[in-house]
């Protein structure tokens, strides 16, 4: 299996993937559920995630809030425990949190192996 965790509808991923997330937004095959409760997902072949960050994007505007900072951190610690290959998106705010980017293209930000 290949995980992708917070799927939301899906984007730049193929076929093959098994979507988690909170709310059916029409990714198939999807799994119903928080990522903060997945205890492993050890034996996947691969392991994507792209939380929200909204909660930490600190903006002149919109100041960051530290919302769904527990959904990120439980991402990386799936990813990580996987021992599967992993690639984590997110913001450049993602990095006062997670430490530097791995990569980068424009306003994304990469972590992983």
């Amino acid at each position: 299996m290949k995980a992708y965790l917070c799927c939301g509808r899906g984007t730049g991923v193929g076929p093959g993937w098994t979507g988690f997330d909170i709310e059916d937004h029409g990714f198939r095959p999807l799994v119903l559920q928080d990522v903060r409760t997945i205890r492993t997902l050890r034996g996947a072949e691969a392991v994507f995630a792209t939380p929200p960050c909204s909660g930490f994007t600190d903006l002149p505007w919109r100041p960051a809030t530290g919302e769904g900072l527990d959904v990120l951190l439980a991402c990386i610690r799936l990813c990580e425990e996987s021992g599967a290959p992993w690639l984590l998106e997110n913001s450049r705010f993602a990095q006062k949190h997670i430490g530097p980017s791995c990569w980068r293209r424009g306003s994304h930000h990469f972590w992983g192996t």
